[in-house]
Order: C-alpha cells, then structure tokens, then sequence
C-alpha cells in the first residue's frame, strides 16, 4: 500500500519548477523581450511584489544579489505584537489594517502562521501594565482580530498556569493570543508561488548598474555571481526591494533625497527548552524601554530583543538578567545559548520631520528616473505596501488585472481553509508515520512545508539507498533535493541556514550532516576546488557569530 501511494505522490510532487539547476535555462531569458516589471531584491517585499505582478499578468523577473531571504528576511520568529508594539503607532485604523493583513496571511499561508498564547505579566511599573499603553494597544488589537478572547489571570491562576514566572512584583497577567511566523519560510513559498504563475527569480543575480534611456531606468546590467557572466535586462518599470542597502541602488540612480534607508536591529538567541520550559509568548521589558520576547518553538526557547546594539557588550548579560530575575528558577547563563544571530530591519529616515514623524517602517518612493524604492521594515503588511505600488504603476501601464492576492493561496498552504487545517495537519502526520518518520519530525515538516510535506515524503522514501550512500538521515536527504529542485538552493548555507535553519535549531545536527551535504552538492554541482571553499568560507562567516 506504501509502495503504491509514494510512486502516486512521487509522480505529482517531485516537480522542478524552481530548481537551481534550470539557473540557466531561465538566465538565458533574461535577455529577450522587455519585462512588464524587475524587481531587485528576494526578501519578503520583493517576493510579495513579484507575486502581487504576476497574478495582475505582468511579466515578471526579480533578482538578487545573493541567495534570498539572505537579508532583512531571515529572521525566523517574528512576533506580530513585537512587531505592531514597535511600530509606536497610535492611529488604530493603522493597526487594523495589519490585523487584516495577518488574517490574510493566515488563511493564505496557515502552516506560516503559528498560534500561541500570548502571556503579559502585570508589574508595578511596565509598559505591558495593566494601566500602560503597551497592554491596551494589544487589547485594542485582539478586539480588532474577530473579537479574539483574553483572560485576565490573579496571581494564584498566574502561578498555577506559568510556575516559573516568580518575579515577586508581578501582581497578575493577561492572557492573549499572539502569532508568530517564520519570515524565510515565508519567501521562499512566496517564490514559489510567483514562479508557478509564470515569474522568473534568479538568486546570485546582482544589478551592476542602471541603463537608461532619455533619463528614464529601463534596464540593468546584472552580473551573474557564479559564473561572472554580464546580462542586460530591460523592463518597463523597476522596483529596489534591496532593503537596508537600498541607498547603493539610490546612489547609482543619483536619487537621493531628505529620505535615507537606516535600519533597526533585532538581536535573536536560542537556548534549550529544558531550561526554560515555557509554553507561552512572554514580553519582558528593561529599563531602556527595550523589549524582550520568549517563544516557545518544539524543544527550543526563542529570545529576541528588539532595538539591540550589537556594539553594546554588555548587552545579552543584562538581558539574561533581566529573564532570570523574571524566571529566577532558569538562571540561565551565556554558555546555556545555543544559537544567536542579529536581523536588521530597515527603515526610512526622513530629514526636516519632526521626531515621531522622522521615522517610517513601510514606505515607498519614485525618484525622476522611474526607479521606485520601496522599504518593509513591518513585514505584516509586504503585501498591502506591494498593492499600493502595483495599483500606481498599473494605473499608468495597464491594461492589468486589479490586485487580487488577498485571496491567493501560497505555495504551501494549498490544504484548506485555517478552519481545516489541523484536520488537514493530523492526516499528513499519520502519513508521515506510516512511511516510518517520527511524528515529531513529521510535525516539524508539515509545519515547515505545510502542503508541500507530499513533496518532502515522496523524496524520502523514493531515495532512501541514495541517502545512506551519501552518509545523510533520509528526511535530512530529501529535504536537501527538495531545497536544490523546487527552492533553488546553491550553496550548504542555502540548504543549513536559510532553507531551514538547522544551524540555529538543530545545531548538533546540523554539524553532523554538514560535511555529508557538502559532499553530495559538491558531486551534483561538480564543484571545483576553489568553489568549494568559497562555499566552505560562506558558511564559517555565518554559523561562527550564530556560534558566539
């Protein structure tokens, strides 16, 4: 019965749509007709713009320099609330527009969006306080979401629901519901989803330099990075999606103006759950205003800390400090610390604005030669920022369909409505264990790949002698085929720390496999020597900080 159904699934989903070996064969379009749209960048905004154009009919190429999701998109626990709270946003038609868009997200997407509770302890003085701005903007926002419910827990229903939180001047909590998604993830079926409609994306495609025509931007000459080859590429319209370095683009445009691109850091880290056995999101506050987050995520503890300072050294020990006053049965130390890395999220700084006014998260610009340069430092609303610049720029080019990707499914989500998916969940966990993975990693794929896990089961069980040849746990093989055939990997990096970050959540794991991965890309790609240790290189710069 196994047998028979995995060569049907294998038949359906081992697909090569997106697949780093057909680079090029797509690089040798790049140089035909014009294109409706380029978009240079494969983060979160550029992907969702790449998306939004091609379902409107617009032919469509993005690009980018390195791999994607290599930048401000990498982070891989974003918490909705963190992100609305820095926003510093009081307008609440703001916030439920971002409502709406995380609800659309979620029923688009629902193996991206996780829900968990959201636990805000009440101290004496906090911005998460009962009488704070920080605790109403959330409740205002739950009130917004569907009417999602909240419980206000006493001291004795606090100690009994969350133990470990003996900070003796919390006087209470509240609890709420809070999301969290894995922005990566969420480019990559973002991509995915674009190409299967017909767009092309090529990473390590950098724009070189503009070309242009009576002062217009019509085309780029864009260098591929591995092999050197020069390509000119036209388009109607092109969009900087590049992010925090969207000035370099701006530079060469010779538009810059009293709007800068600055960026904010996130600092993240990720520590045992036998340390910290949380089961709900906790916001933390210090001193500065600064704010703390912990994420319960499988066997593993998220720490985030918004607005870090990465040359501050003292800065992860008052945050351990803070976290153990709270937690003072955790005592957690620098050692316990499995995996750090900093995300840097940008923003628009504007010249001659008042202060509160001087700073934008999402925003977007047109300079005289047509280049637009959109900035998504909020990454709930990419695809509200992706409407507004479509609608403009359709307006002028048409005739094209109106946006309609509040109701496009991605790639990934293909399982249902939210309603339906953990009905949809528990049936692809059963088949997972009847091919002889473990629930709990069957668990971890469908939540990484949701519809797609078909795709991940079918390589597993079709190349399990291969597996073994190459020294690699078959799950661990088949998701490397499924990154190099239907995700474009390239690079280990591609596969260990963008594509699924096993580097950050699975270290001990991931530096088993390393050598046995690289040893099977290096024999498909027919790398040669120098290649490798480039690759070898890219990979030590960035596990070794992650390391720190």
């Amino acid at each position: 019965m196994i047998r028979k159904v995995s060569k049907q699934i294998g038949e359906l989903s081992m697909v090569h749509s997106f697949s780093s070996e057909l680079r090029g064969e797509y690089i040798q379009q790049l140089e035909g007709d014009a294109f409706d749209l380029l978009v240079i960048g494969g983060g979160v905004a550029g992907a969702g713009i790449a998306l939004d154009a091609v379902v409107r009919g617009m032919k469509t190429v993005l690009i980018e320099r390195a791999d994607f999701a290599s930048g401000s998109s990498g982070a891989w626990s974003t918490l909705f609330h963190n992100e609305s709270r820095q926003a510093h946003q009081l307008d609440m038609k703001w916030h439920g527009e971002y409502v709406k868009e995380r609800l659309i997200l979620h029923e688009n997407a629902p193996h991206l969006m996780k829900q968990l509770p959201l636990l805000l302890p009440a101290f004496k003085v906090s911005m998460f306080g009962r009488h704070s701005f920080g605790s109403k903007v959330v409740e205002r926002i739950s009130d917004l979401a569907r009417k999602e419910k909240r419980k206000h827990l006493s001291k004795k229903e606090l100690n009994r629901l969350a133990p470990l939180l003996s900070d003796k001047s919390i006087k209470g909590a509240v609890l709420y519901h809070e999301f969290w998604r894995d922005d990566a993830r969420l480019v990559f079926d973002l991509l995915k989803e674009a190409t299967r409609r017909g767009a092309m994306a090529l990473n390590y495609m950098k724009a070189e330099t503009f070309l242009y025509e009576n002062g217009k931007a019509v085309g780029v000459v864009a260098i591929d990075q591995l092999t050197g080859e020069a390509y000119k590429v036209f388009a109607k319209k092109i969009i900087n999606a590049t992010g925090i370095e969207a000035d370099t683009l701006r530079e060469q445009d010779r538009s810059m103006s009293t709007k800068t691109i600055g960026y904010m850091t996130d600092a993240y880290m990720v520590i045992p759950k036998e340390l910290l056995a949380i089961d709900q999101v906790v916001y933390l506050e210090l001193d500065d205003k600064k704010l703390i987050s912990l994420a319960p995520r499988g066997k593993k503890v998220v720490l985030s800390l918004t607005n870090s300072d990465e040359r501050d050294k003292n800065e992860r020990e008052v945050m351990l400090a803070k976290i153990n006053q709270t937690f003072q049965q955790a005592q957690i130390t620098p050692d316990d610390i499995e995996a750090s890395w900093h995300v840097k999220r940008p923003i628009v700084i504007e010249t001659n604005k008042k202060k509160h006014e001087a700073i934008r998260k999402n925003d977007w610009f047109e300079s005289a030669s047509g280049l637009v340069t959109v900035v998504c430092g909020h990454t709930t609303g990419y695809r509200l920022l992706a409407k507004q610049i479509l609608d403009r720029i359709a307006k002028k080019a048409g005739p094209f369909s109106p946006c309609e990707t509040d109701t496009v499914t991605l790639s990934g989500g293909y399982a249902g409505s939210v309603d339906q998916f953990d009905n949809y969940k528990e049936k692809r966990l059963a088949e997972g264990v009847q091919y002889g993975i473990s629930r709990e990693k069957a668990q971890e794929l469908v939540d990484m790949y949701g519809s797609n896990v078909g795709a991940i089961y079918a390589r597993f069980w079709s190349y399990k002698k291969q597996a073994r040849l190459f020294g690699l746990p078959p799950v661990i093989f088949a998701q490397l085929l499924f990154s190099i055939e239907e995700e474009m990997a390239v690079t280990p990096a591609d596969f260990l720390v963008r594509r699924t970050a096993m580097f950050y959540f699975n270290k001990t794991e991931a530096l088993h496999v390393q050598e046995a991965v690289f040893r099977y890309m290096r024999d498909r790609f027919n790398w040669s020597e120098e290649q490798e240790a480039q690759y070898r290189l890219e990979l030590d710069a960035l596990i070794k900080p992650a390391s720190r």
